[in-house]
């Protein structure tokens, strides 16, 4: 019976991290902040956010450190190419804030 209990719970716990999200696997963390920093203009990676919503749906946020002289423009082009590279080379869904 007690067995049967605990197989129970962790069904219920699976299923709640796939609706509620769970922390993202620090390996992968890792590999999106390295994409990050791979990207010109980016000077720092101080947080980095992603959640994991089970099967091929990982996403998150993250704060970047980019010369404070930059344009809007040059700004817009830094936080797209992160986006682009992270979903394309991660499959990660990234919102990115400076």
């Amino acid at each position: 019976y007690q067995k049967s209990l605990i197989t129970t719970s962790e069904i219920i716990s699976e299923a709640m991290g796939d609706l509620i999200g769970r922390r993202a696997d620090e390996r992968l963390v890792r590999r999106v902040r390295d994409v990050i920093r791979g990207v010109e203009g980016v000077k720092g990676v101080p947080k980095l956010v992603l959640h994991d919503y089970g099967p091929e749906d990982v996403s998150g946020a993250v704060k970047i450190e980019v010369n404070p002289k930059m344009t809007v423009k040059e700004l817009t082009e830094i936080t797209e190419e992160i986006e682009r590279r992270v979903l394309e080379e991660m499959d990660v869904k990234l919102i990115v804030g400076v």
